[in-house]
């Protein structure tokens, strides 16, 4: 009697264990098709953004945008000085961490 009840439990334990490599390796598998998928997607992004954008050194494109008081500001306008055109939002805490010192307009 305790031996076929020491075989059930043993044969219940082994399925357990069974089951559950089986599981594992699901994970592993999914997890690898994941990888595969994030991976796809970041290189796509990369060369998207390789392909877009302007190069360095090429002249800016002439743009109108308004000022934080509301006033049109040309780049024609702003020739010969120093600009930096910072596009972030003023409700992201990183865009305020990165940009400590500029005052983000409400536009």
């Amino acid at each position: 009697m305790g031996g076929s009840r020491t075989e059930g439990l043993l044969l219940l334990l082994t399925g357990i264990v069974l089951l559950l490599m089986v599981a594992i390796l699901g994970l592993f598998l999914r997890m690898n098709q994941l990888q595969r998928e994030v991976l796809a997607a970041l290189e796509s992004l990369r060369q998207a953004q390789h392909l877009s954008g302007l190069s360095p050194g090429t002249e800016a494109p002439a743009f109108t945008l308004p000022d934080l008081s509301g006033r049109s500001v040309s780049l024609e306008t702003l020739a010969g000085r120093k600009v930096l055109l910072a596009f972030a939002s003023p409700h992201c805490p990183a865009c305020r961490e990165m940009y400590p010192g500029i005052r983000f307009s409400k536009i």
